[in-house]
Parts: structure tokens; sequence; C-alpha cells
């Protein structure tokens, strides 16, 4: 009986120590180092929200007005810029919708005020890697055209 309480009483210390490795004299734990990397990749991402003028009254004393956006989201770090062509209807000095052979011009701006143009071509700065960019359009008055629907295609050219 008292063998017996003796070894019941030495199983769970005999079962801790075999948990705990044991190192003869002279041996050590190995170690090595596990690298863990990634690239992150130079991006952008652009969107635009058309700019819708509505209709236009060629007899009317004030310019049409409207107005879209283009947003860009690129990776920390980078600068980029903007530029906007002349359009499918335009020329280097004037942008213009199209209607068949009819074409009806307008001007793109960077402020409400229409007193900052996009230029045709020219990269314009961006303010950081994530960009909302308003762009302000106008139609001057007194251009009578063809009744029907005028439409343009900016390309919109980021770079970063």
């Amino acid at each position: 009986m008292r063998f017996t309480k003796l070894f019941l009483a030495l199983v769970p210390a005999l079962m801790i120590g075999a948990s705990i490795p044991a190192y003869a004299d002279g041996d050590s734990p190995q170690t090595a180092n596990l690298i863990v990397d990634a690239t992150v990749a130079k991006t952008c991402h652009v969107e635009t929200s058309a700019v819708h003028f509505g209709t236009y009254d060629h007899l009317a004393t004030s310019p049409t007005d409207g107005a879209g956006s283009i947003s860009i989201d690129c990776t920390a770090g980078t600068t980029p810029t903007i530029s906007l062509n002349e359009g499918g209807g335009g020329s280097s000095t004037q942008r213009s919708m199209q209607n068949g052979a009819a074409r009806l011009d307008y001007d793109l701006y960077q402020d409400s005020g229409h007193s900052t143009a996009w230029p045709i071509n020219t990269a314009v700065n961006a303010a950081g890697a994530v960009v909302t960019a308003d762009v302000y359009g106008r139609i001057p008055t007194g251009q009578n055209k063809p009744e029907g629907s005028y439409s343009d295609t900016v390309v919109v050219t980021v770079v970063f």
C-alpha cells in the first residue's frame, strides 16, 4: 500500500519532467530567422463623373454651366499629375462637343469661378495621392447650333 501511494505521487512529477526538454552538456537549441516580406505596387485608380450641362439656349444672356469631377487614388508617396486632352471634337485651343458635323464649343475649369482653365494636354500637379479634382464646364453664349444632342469624350491621363 505504501509503495502504491509513493508510485502515484511520482507519476505526475515524472510526466511534468518529461515535457521539459533536457539538453546534454554542450547541446543548445537551434534557431533560424523567418523572413516575411511584400512589395507594394505603385498604382493609381482613376474615376470620373460627367460634366452635365443640361439644355443650352443660344439666346440666353448668361453662359450654361455644368460640373463633374476626377477622383484619383494612388499609392502613398506618389506625386501624380492630371492632364485632360482636347476631346474628340476639339482642337489644341478649343474643346467642342459634336452632333454630327455641328460643334458646340465649351471650356473646362478647375474652379467654380471659371477663372482657372483646365489646360489642354498640359499636366496639373495633384495635391496628394488621394485627390478629388472638380471640373467645372462652361458653354459660352451666342452659339446658334442645330437642335440635337451634343457630346464629347475628354481623356483624363494621370501620371504618377
